[in-house]
């Protein structure tokens, strides 16, 4: 992965070395299989010449179909009508545009072999030179918004700037180590501590919202880490750790959820439940109380001449 016009960011030694494996400069049994792959798993989303702005390094990456994620949607509806979904990118207004584009001599197939064959077609590309998008970095290229860099680029100009200098699925997976590690090591944790507070008992980290808040809090530092060494790196864009903030993401939505539209509503709930109950308890002590003194006898007090029973 190279730094382009930023300085400071030259990708991990461990991307380099996940790069290093080319399935075109390899002869083992996953090179072969690759190869044997991508000639029997065509796919009409493999076109080049139907969008605009595509050329072979850039076309995996301007067509929904490569995208890791999206793919299984995009990817499988393409094989099926013989059609290619992706952005055009004009090179003068720097805009991408959502486009649908009929491939000519391709043959629709069925939903099962449409799966297979896309899949296939995704292994075969894994491990080439520009490899596959990160996760859903293919939609990022039709905001046509933003202003980044010193070359005043939009943030779908910069998605496809980061992906043209290595920014794809290997550097992806790489960089997933950091949250990665950060759920083996608190789930880990969690799960101790569960065990040696409550034994042997079924366990379900959704059902305990102070798990999840340190979980939460765990992936806002890394994110936050990730951001200053963006910083340090001049804004490089490279240095942005998708993984991370995925993770992040996946945690602060439901805590967001909780807090804004949840949290009053289940305490108010809660208090109406104690209230409910306690008024039972009350209604049933009083009823006692009435029995107890109806079965009890007691002496009669004369008050003038009228007797008084208590």
């Amino acid at each position: 992965m190279t730094s382009g016009e930023y300085s400071g960011q030259i990708g991990s030694p461990l991307t380099e070395w996940v790069k290093q494996y080319n399935i075109n400069n390899s002869d083992d049994w996953f090179a072969e299989w690759a190869k044997y792959l991508e000639k029997v798993c065509k796919v009409p989303y493999d076109n080049q010449k139907l969008i605009g702005g595509m050329y072979p390094k850039s076309h995996r990456f301007q067509s929904l179909g490569h995208d890791p994620v999206l793919g299984f949607l995009f990817g499988v509806l393409d094989i099926m009508r013989g059609t290619i979904t992706g952005f055009s990118y004009n090179t003068l207004t720097g805009m991408h545009n959502l486009e649908i584009k009929f491939v000519p001599n391709s043959q629709p197939v069925g939903l099962i072999e449409a799966i297979l064959k896309h899949i296939g077609h995704l292994i075969s590309d894994v491990a080439t030179p520009m490899g596959l998008p990160a996760p859903f970095m293919t939609l990022v290229q039709g905001i046509n918004a933003g202003s980044f860099g010193e070359n005043n680029r939009t943030l779908g100009e910069l998605s496809r700037w980061m992906y043209l200098n290595g920014y794809d699925f290997r550097h992806f997976l790489v960089s997933g180590i950091t949250p990665a590690v950060i759920e083996i090591v608190l789930r880990a944790y969690i799960m101790l501590r569960h065990y040696s507070e409550h034994g042997e008992t079924k366990f379900i980290l959704n059902d305990h919202p102070k798990y999840r808040s340190m979980l939460l809090v765990a992936h806002s530092i890394a994110a936050l880490g990730n951001a200053g060494k963006i910083a340090l790196m001049q804004g490089n864009p490279l240095a942005f750790n998708l993984a991370e903030w995925m993770a992040l993401i996946r945690y602060l939505l439901p805590s967001l959820k909780y807090w804004v539209f949840d949290e009053h509503r289940l305490r108010l709930e809660h208090i109406e439940r104690i209230n409910e109950t306690g008024w039972d308890e009350l209604l049933q002590n009083s009823e006692k109380i009435v029995e107890i003194i109806a079965k009890t006898q007691c002496p009669s007090i004369t008050l003038g001449r009228l007797p008084i029973l208590c």
